[in-house]
């Protein structure tokens, strides 16, 4: 794998104003406008530094903290930054022996070959010091990096190409996920996304027993599949299936507890067609099976 060399970026580095700076001649090898690779060891703190070049990091595993137009913020897996050329930032990593991270960093002149990309640094938007990744978004940045670390290793006929291609891809994702974000931050739209979940919370109280998919809940939200789990998220701090199953599990404990319906049948009252798997996450989610839970209940009462 292209590991990141420490020693020789700390060596192809020089001071300017006490600042770091490190230049796209020294450490883009073979004429190339990119470098492609993969820390996964122990990594020094990197103070107050800057570049001439795009630097894309992806968090995979691991925790650090990335200050960017002076502000601090935590970064964890499914997150990215993005630091335009010549902005000053540093990070610090706090799980060392956990890390993985893969860098894409690439001179700015690529960033010219087409006009949207343009928009991509057209304002000096803290959002860029983290942007999260979620579904398949998540996967998919995942997917572009990886092969972009085996094109740029394996360096076979026009993997220049090839890798250029994935950069513009990766940027694309990243500049959906920063629209996203914006949309669902902005005051404007704050209120009517509260009156969109309330309306999804409803649904799913009132269909949690069908077989309720997330394509059912983001036709009621009127919103993409990307956007809809963002604006869930934040909201409730689950998933929509986590928030679909503690429903569930909710509405089965208040059968159990006030009613003589069987375990079997509540399970399929509730929307779990399966009995085992039921008992399952219910002892996962509260300790204690169905049916311990049922006697607890009874005992307690007498």
């Amino acid at each position: 794998m292209s590991q990141f060399a420490i020693q020789d970026v700390m060596c192809s580095a020089y001071a300017e104003d006490n600042v770091r700076f490190f230049d796209f001649n020294k450490e883009m090898v073979d004429g190339l406008p990119f470098k492609i690779y993969r820390i996964s060891e122990s990594y020094p703190k990197l103070g107050d530094h800057k570049h001439n070049y795009v630097q894309i990091w992806y968090i995979k595993k691991g925790h650090l903290v990335h200050t960017m137009y002076n502000e601090q913020v935590e970064l964890v897996p499914g997150n990215l930054f993005i630091v335009p050329p010549h902005i000053i930032h540093r990070f610090t990593i706090l799980s060392p022996q956990q890390i993985e991270i893969i860098g894409c960093e690439f001179i700015p002149q690529l960033l010219t070959l087409h006009k949207t990309t343009k928009m991509l640094f057209a304002d000096d938007d803290e959002i860029y010091s983290k942007i999260t990744l979620s579904g398949s978004a998540d996967i998919e940045a995942q997917q572009l990096l990886e092969k972009m670390l085996i094109e740029y290793e394996r360096k076979e006929t026009h993997y220049e190409t090839i890798i250029m291609g994935k950069i513009f891809h990766l940027v694309g994702i990243t500049m959906r996920a920063r629209l996203n974000s914006l949309q669902i931050s902005h005051p404007n739209n704050r209120m009517r996304h509260h009156n969109i979940i309330e309306k999804v919370l409803s649904y799913i109280d009132m269909h949690y027993a069908e077989e309720l998919t997330i394509e059912d809940v983001t036709q009621v939200a009127h919103l993409s599949r990307t956007v809809f789990c963002d604006l869930f998220k934040r909201a409730t701090n689950k998933t929509f299936q986590e928030y679909l199953q503690a429903t569930r599990l909710s509405r089965a404990m208040e059968l159990l507890l006030h009613s003589n319906m069987r375990i079997a049948d509540i399970c399929y009252e509730v929307g779990i067609n399966h009995p085992a798997y039921f008992s399952k996450i219910f002892k996962k989610q509260f300790g204690v099976t169905p049916i311990q839970y049922k006697h607890k209940a009874l005992h307690s009462t007498h």
